[in-house]
């Protein structure tokens, strides 16, 4: 229910339902059309990924689209490494080649693409979930290969925001068992090489709130328009290493 409120209200481009679409979703929906805040979303189904999208949104991103970073997991790299200019253009032109189909089928209900990306999946993934830092695995190298995280230290970033008193009252209408108590969410949770994130933001441990607007700026600008609704709270920040790193 958080992740579609997130999106249905315009703060996040789009969701990864990453498990069963709920049978009631069509239901759940319906129910939220008849809020102010709550704008039409699509279900948006690429190779074998399914999202929750906002049209207004995406649209609006298109426009005016917020670069992040690339970074090179391949495992040939051995470590991750920030892409090369060659690869960068080559993801920014993958992607908008995928968003403009997405493009010039969002008045369909359900948009089926089925375009054959392989590992790019996950690239094009971490744009539609709008995280600043993107993985991305050479499309010549062996998929069965894996990446270069394991045993990386990574820098977990949990952008939080308070639920306002007019989504709780949404909340409460959609989904009478919520527990009131849950009043603070993330709304996303993306990672980076720490190593990397030292290099890109030297001074990050030193001023967090330059690392927010730099990182998360394009979440903060949608809560200041829908203010009544949702609030940012802090940026949750955790220090990880592990074995095995499945994507």
């Amino acid at each position: 229910m958080k992740d579609l409120l997130l999106v249905s209200s315009g703060i996040r481009l789009s969701c990864l339902i990453d498990y069963k679409i709920p049978s009631n979703l069509e239901s759940i929906l319906t129910r939220l059309k008849k809020f102010p805040l709550i704008q039409k979303t699509k279900i948006v189904q690429i190779d074998d990924f399914v999202f929750l999208m906002n049209p207004s949104t995406f649209r609006a991103c298109l426009v005016k689209r917020h670069q992040p970073v690339y970074i090179n997991i391949s495992s040939g790299c051995g470590i991750p490494k920030l892409c090369t200019q060659d690869q960068v253009e080559f993801i920014d032109n993958k992607i908008k080649t995928i968003c403009d189909l997405v493009n010039s089928n969002l008045e369909n209900p359900l948009i089926t693409l089925k375009p054959d990306l392989g590992a790019f999946i996950l690239t094009l993934a971490g744009s539609f979930l709008e995280y600043p830092f993107i993985y991305f695995q050479d499309p010549k190298q062996d998929p069965a290969l894996g990446n270069c995280l394991s045993n990386v230290p990574l820098t977990i970033f949990q952008p939080m925001v308070q639920l306002g008193k007019e989504t709780a009252l949404i909340w409460n209408q959609i989904d009478d068992k919520r527990d009131t108590s849950q009043s603070y969410f993330s709304i996303l949770s993306c990672s980076v090489p720490t190593t990397l994130l030292e290099d890109l933001h030297p001074n990050s441990h030193q001023d967090q709130s330059l690392l927010v607007n730099h990182l998360f700026g394009v979440f903060i600008e949608r809560l200041l328009m829908t203010h009544d609704y949702w609030a940012f709270s802090s940026l949750k920040i955790e220090q990880v290493v592990l074995q095995h790193v499945l994507l």
